[in-house]
Formats: structure tokens, sequence, C-alpha cells
């Protein structure tokens, strides 16, 4: 039985719309549809008036369900012997670019449709509402099938929480629970592509054949697939209890602008006297007498007519000392020193010129008392 129609597509180019005859051969399997687009004129037919257009042209439209008028995502469109294919979106749409003008065979296949092959002849760049036929079985209803599985460790047989599994032609994924099973109640009969995500393990896919209204049982084993991470790299520094626990670290991680020199920067720098290290501190000064005696004076905040700057106030291991102990102490007794000027101190330690705090290795047993 062959049944010949006229469809309008809602394509406008100045006056003229496209026009395709449609010869619906159902006498044959696979669906075989001949489409002829020409130019029409207020519906008329233009006659010697069609001059092909050989610039590149582009084909869109729409694939639906026959029966239920509903979009068909996932439908593959190709012509037939080139390169040129597309898939529909979710709304069932398509655009294929890139043509030449002349006669294709457009082939549409879809899971759960029946194929269809279309001779179309394109002349200029148009739109297509393209209908397919459900694969029906008796009672007038699509055959679909269900799948369903379970997903399991290859090495222990432990079942796979957190995997992604999807099939094409159907919407949307299933997640397996922590007992690795999966369920797909709707699938179309044809073919379908398995595929299957987890991190951690390789990722798998497959094809899969249903047919009839049967369910398919999948027991399937994921190999690992270990992540190779950066190196991690781990840096260790050393805290000095006794540091610690006077506040020293806490000080710094606070913020206090002041200077904070530990035991390691002084091991490093190899002083030979306690003035070597006091001349490396910004906002400090040596200051020598006749006798070879030094002190130290605070450069900036107050300075005096003089210019030689204040002394600042001396604590050691937290005791407020006299300036000229520092000659008795050797650097290599010292566990830390911290330098605040003026109001730049902790309140405690608040001096208006400043104040220097030596922490000595007496005060953690790694010395004698330096006093």
């Amino acid at each position: 039985m062959a049944l010949e129609t006229t469809l309008r597509f809602p394509t406008w180019l100045g006056r003229q719309m496209l026009q395709a005859e449609l010869t619906l051969m159902r006498a044959f399997v696979p669906l075989f549809v001949a489409i002829s687009l020409t130019a029409v004129d207020s519906g008329k037919e233009v006659a010697g008036q069609e001059v092909p257009d050989t610039s590149r042209l582009t084909i869109s439209g729409t694939i639906y369900d026959s029966q239920t008028f509903a979009p068909v995502p996932d439908a593959n469109l190709r012509f037939s012997d080139t390169d040129f294919a597309a898939e529909t979106d979710e709304g069932g749409e398509f655009t294929l670019g890139g043509l030449l003008a002349g006669t294709y065979l457009l082939v549409v296949a879809a899971p759960g449709y029946q194929e269809l092959r279309v001779s179309l002849r394109v002349e200029r760049t148009g739109s297509l509402n393209i209908p397919l036929e459900p694969v029906m079985v008796e009672g007038g209803r699509a055959r679909t099938n269900r799948i369903i599985g379970r997903i399991r460790e290859a090495e222990t047989a432990r079942p796979v929480l957190g995997a992604e599994v999807t099939l094409s032609g159907v919407r949307g994924f299933q997640v397996t629970g922590s007992d690795g099973r999966f369920e797909f109640p709707s699938v179309p009969q044809g073919f379908t592509t398995l595929s299957i995500r987890r991190m951690g393990r390789e990722p798998m896919t497959d094809e899969l054949e249903v047919s009839g209204s049967e369910t398919l049982e999948l027991d399937i084993r994921l190999v690992p697939d270990p992540v190779e991470l950066d190196p991690m790299v781990v840096t260790v520094t050393r805290r000095n209890s006794y540091l610690e626990d006077m506040g020293f670290y806490q000080r710094i991680e606070r913020g206090y602008s002041g200077q904070h020199v530990s035991r390691e920067s002084i091991e490093e720098r190899d002083p030979r006297t306690l003035a070597d290290v006091f001349q490396a501190i910004p906002g400090l000064r040596v200051a020598y007498d006749g006798l070879g005696q030094f002190t130290v004076l605070v450069t900036r905040s107050i300075r005096f007519s003089s210019g030689d700057g204040c002394v600042p106030q001396l604590m050691i291991d937290d005791v407020p000392s006299d300036i000229g102990w520092l000659e008795d102490i050797p650097p290599h007794r010292i566990a830390g020193i911290e330098f605040y000027g003026g109001v730049n101190a902790p309140l405690r330690y608040n001096n208006p010129c400043g104040v220097i705090l030596i922490w000595t290795r007496r005060g953690d047993g790694g010395g004698q008392d330096a006093h």
C-alpha cells in the first residue's frame, strides 16, 4: 500500500517556502521515504525557475515518535556514503550543516524504532520534521525490555558502590548502591551501549542486544585502575618545646611585627659573638666603647639629638636584665631572640624604646645558666 502526502516546512525564503512530496512505502521494512524538495510560490509550483544553489547548505529539524508525537532523543542521522552525521538532542532536534546541493540517502536510526531511509534532494537550506515508527508487538504496544545488573570488584567480588551506569538511547543514568546493583526498567529493543565509570576502576563499555520482552541480568566485574597522584612533599619543622611554652611561635603566628631569630638561623650564620647576631637584626645597632665592650641601641623609634639612639629593655628567659650582660652570653647558648620596636611589642613587653627577648638553651635543658 502506498500513501502519498504533501508536507510544508516552516522555512521562508522571501515569498517562497519549501515543499516536500513524500511517498511512504509501507510494504517494505525498513521504511523507505522519498522526499523531493522544490520551491513553491503562494502554494503553487514554480516551473522552470529553480536554479540549484551550489553554496554550503544546512538541514535542521526534529525527530519525533509517530504514535505519541514525543521528541526522540539520541537518534542518529547520517547521509549514506558521506561523512555527514548528527545526533538528536533531548528535544529531538538536529542540525546537518556543510551540505552541497544534491540528492542524498538520509538514514535515521534510534533504539526501539524502525530504521528510516530517506532519499532527500537538497537545493537550499531548510528544516524537516521526521516521524519514526516504533517497533510494535502484538497488542499495539512498543516492545521494551528490562536490564538489571550487579557490579563487583574483580579481585574480591565485593559490591562496587558509586559506579555510574549509562545506556545509549535511554535518558539519565543509574548509580550503584552499597549492594552494587542497578536497573533500567524500560529499554527499547535493539542494540544499546552499556558504559560504566567508577574512580579507581577501569571504565567499561560493552555492546548489548535486547530483543523480545525479556529481562537481561548482568554480572559485571571491574578491575582496579589506580589513580597516579602527584608526589607528596612533606616538610617537617622541628619546634623547640621551651620556645613553644614561652609563646615564641605563637607570637609569630599572631602577626606581631617584630624580628624573630631562631636557633637554626643563628647556627646557619655561625657568629663569633652575640654582637654579630644583633648586627644582622633590622632596627638595631651595635655600639662599642673604648674598651671593646658593646651595647645595643635602637636606631628607629626614638632618636636623640646626638643620633646615638636609645637603649631597649632586655629580657633574658622572661626576666628583666641589664643590657651589659649580653657580652657574657655565647651565641651557641641561644635558643631564640625576639626584638620589638616601640608600640609593636605584645602588651606585656611594651616599652617606648623597644624590647629584646633572649631565650637561652638553659631554659630548654641544652646549656648552663647564661646569667
